[in-house]
């Protein structure tokens, strides 16, 4: 390093490397500490990190659970409906996909899909 401004733009771990290297070289000048106090200050950043990121939409996840306690004296009824129609609102008016919605119920034959043990 020469002292003169780079104008090179750096990958994260090319930029990762650099940074160790500085500190290897240099302990003493706290470049990790200097470099997060200029990226809480610096204008440019600070506008940068308040932009929403619109890389790739988030991911819609859920996760439903419907138990009537079938067969008990603590018997409920309805719950299975309603988790069956939360799933329908999720992915019909809310946009989750439906391999990203996991319903665990009670009456399902598949026994990875039984909310309780």
């Amino acid at each position: 390093w020469n002292g003169k401004p780079v104008q090179q733009e750096y990958t994260f771990p090319q930029f990762k490397v650099v940074l160790e290297d500085m500190h290897r070289r240099f302990p003493n000048w706290n470049v990790a500490g200097k470099l997060m106090k200029w990226a809480r200050e610096h204008p440019a950043v600070v506008a940068l990190q308040k932009q929403p990121k619109m890389d790739r939409p988030p991911t819609k996840k859920a996760l439903l659970i419907g138990i009537n306690y079938s067969g008990t004296a603590n018997e409920l009824g309805g719950c299975i409906n309603d988790v069956r129609s939360e799933m329908r609102v999720l992915t019909n008016v809310f946009g989750f996909p439906q391999e990203n919605v996991l319903l665990l119920t009670e009456d399902q034959n598949d026994s990875s899909k039984l909310p309780t043990c």
